[in-house]
Order: structure tokens, then sequence, then C-alpha cells
């Protein structure tokens, strides 16, 4: 792996929400692109394996866990309407943005 910057955090748009999400520059030939890459399934981690690929090629890259911890169990939407929202879209865009 190339010398890159790690930036990790956690964005909150609500009180139910938990959106982890991690992003990768490299720390030289940043070719001044972004990809941002997915995780399938129910997600519940931060792709680190999908950042890897873009960020040999010069990408910055980000991943997120969509908004919880878990893969297929999903007791953690039940009666969490603004986590099903995260999952759904919201926690993309936030890492994204």
């Amino acid at each position: 792996m190339p010398a890159f910057c790690r930036v990790d955090g956690i964005a909150k748009p609500t009180r139910d929400s938990e959106i982890k999400f991690e992003v990768w520059v490299p720390a030289s030939a940043w070719n001044g692109k972004f990809e941002q890459v997915g995780n399938g399934g129910f997600a519940g981690t931060i792709p680190l394996a999908a950042m890897a690929e873009p960020l040999l090629r010069g990408y910055a890259t980000a991943g997120t866990d969509d908004g919880h911890v878990g893969g297929t169990d999903v007791s953690w939407a039940i009666g969490h309407p603004e986590k099903m929202i995260d999952f759904g879209y919201r926690a993309v865009h936030e890492t994204s943005v």
C-alpha cells in the first residue's frame, strides 16, 4: 500500500444515527479523483479491502458501515426508522459529503 492520510469518523445526522466511515487520500500521486466503495448485503462494516484498489490507482477513497454494526442479523433495524434511512441512502450521502 502506498502512504496515505487516513481519516476515520462518525456522522450523527440524527439522535439515533451513528454512521462510521473512513476516507483515504494518497500522500502523493493523487490523480485528483474520488471513488467511494460499497459493501453489499446488509453492510455493517467499513469495506476496507475494497478501498485498497482505488488507493493503489491514485484515487482518494471512502467507505461506510451504512450506519450500523453487523452482517445478516438485522435486529439493529427493529424500532429504529432513522437507522433504516441511514442504511437506505443517508450513510452513503453523508460519507461522500
